[in-house]
């Protein structure tokens, strides 16, 4: 079968001389004695069966350029395989360096062979309270080889952990980081009796910087702040101003409720 000669013909309308598509065949031209000796082959496309792919973003590093002291950046990731509907993992707050730990899965159910579920598209976004969120990196996986090994063997195949290098948008090939991928692909029988969840779910906790509105975190770091940097007339005058500060509040509370 793979060494035929494939023919790409033309196809047309009566009415027209413009082709409407390509033909794509072979022609087999035997004496009766070969055609005995060299039955038909069957040609039956291959059955679809259904998969589900899994994919753990662990980390993404050095995702910013140009990147400027004092800055930081709010970093998620997004995943969509094929036509199916993107996902996203939680938000790394305050990054300072381009770096943000997730340990999140993302999880799609596919169909193998499939030409509309083969590649994976990550990007990393730099999310922003007030204006759009910004795509800053990104990388695409073709999966088409790894479904076809998967197809033939009707075993699991995985995409072990590893540092895949990440684009600018739009920039054509200039590198812009990494993201730390794991991949599996799984018969649905296999999904069914060994589930596992989307997000965080049975992954490690990150280590990262609490978000910005996380009063009780950034208190307690304010507070190790002060007591390695602020000693002696300076730490009296600033426990002095939050006392008075607390008893102005305080007045300010009464007579705002006495009214």
């Amino acid at each position: 079968m793979e060494y035929k000669p494939i023919e790409l013909r033309p196809i047309f309308v009566p009415t027209s001389k413009i082709a409407k598509g390509k033909l794509e065949l072979w022609v087999d031209i035997m004496t009766p004695e070969q055609a005995r000796k060299n039955p038909p082959e069957n040609i039956e496309p291959p059955q679809p069966e259904r998969w589900e792919v899994r994919a753990i973003v662990w980390n993404v590093e050095n995702v910013l350029f140009n990147f400027e002291g004092g800055e930081t950046v709010d970093l998620f990731v997004t995943g969509k395989l094929g036509d199916h509907k993107h996902q996203l993992t939680d938000t790394h707050w305050s990054s300072p360096d381009g770096h943000g730990e997730f340990n999140w899965r993302f999880i799609w159910d596919v169909i193998i062979p499939s030409r509309k579920e083969n590649r994976l598209l990550l990007q990393v976004w730099d999310k922003n309270m007030v204006h759009t969120n910004e795509a800053i990196a990104e990388c695409t996986i073709n999966l088409t080889q790894f479904f076809k090994n998967a197809y033939k063997n009707k075993n699991n195949v995985y995409i072990v952990k590893q540092l895949v290098d990440m684009t600018l948008p739009g920039k054509g090939g200039l590198t812009q980081g990494s993201i730390e991928l794991e991949v599996e692909i799984v018969p649905q029988a296999y999904a069914l009796a060994n589930p596992v969840g989307k997000g965080r779910d049975g992954l490690p906790d990150v280590n990262r910087p609490p978000p910005p509105w996380d009063m009780v975190a950034n208190a307690g770091k304010l507070g190790n702040w002060l007591q390695k940097n602020v000693t002696g007339p300076m730490k009296k005058k600033l426990i002095i101003g939050a006392v008075i500060l607390a008893i102005v509040l305080i007045l300010a509370l009464i007579i705002w409720i006495a009214l």
